[in-house]
């Protein structure tokens, strides 16, 4: 089976933004191929992340999906010793902070832009901006610790088909 490119990848967070999913279940789903998760579970555990944990006032739906991604690629699962806590939790801050770099926030109501007028990120940049970053500290090829560095983040501008700026 052939690689998903970085392209495909974004059209299908547009895709299922346009079909009214949430931020966090558009970049959840665009990366469901690398975790192991049925759709309807993945759905369902992304649900309550969108719209800034469904008031605003949270952070980013689409970064939350991130955190969510991260624990389920990197999780052992181990029940009776948990033991890749701290390895997720920075797979997790690696993101948050390339995120947070580039916008300056990851509160949903900032990025919006509700109280200054000023959008910051607008929902659906932020779930492509998101996919890359998503995949460097998630889905790294042969365990390698690679993770996000502040200022490496992609410029954000809307997607569209076969944008180059998805890296």
């Amino acid at each position: 089976m052939s690689e998903i490119t970085k392209e495909s990848r974004a059209e299908r967070a547009i895709a299922c933004h346009n079909k009214a999913y949430n931020c966090a279940q558009s970049v959840a789903f665009a990366f469901l191929d690398k975790v192991d998760i049925d759709p309807e579970t993945l759905f369902k555990v992304t649900e309550g992340l969108g719209l800034g944990m469904g008031g605003m006032e949270g952070t980013c739906g689409a970064i939350s999906a991130a955190a969510v991604l991260a624990g389920l690629k990197i999780s052992t699962a181990d029940l009776e010793k948990p033991n890749s806590k701290g390895t997720s939790y920075k797979a997790a801050k690696a993101c948050i902070a390339a995120f947070k770099e580039k916008n300056s926030t990851i509160v949903c109501r900032e990025l919006k832009g509700v109280d200054t007028g000023k959008v910051l990120r607008a929902c659906l940049t932020a779930s492509v901006m998101l996919l890359p970053l998503s995949k460097k500290i998630c889905f790294r090829k042969n365990n390698q610790k690679t993770y996000c560095s502040p200022g490496k983040a992609p410029g954000g501008h809307p997607a569209k088909k076969g944008s180059s700026f998805i890296q």
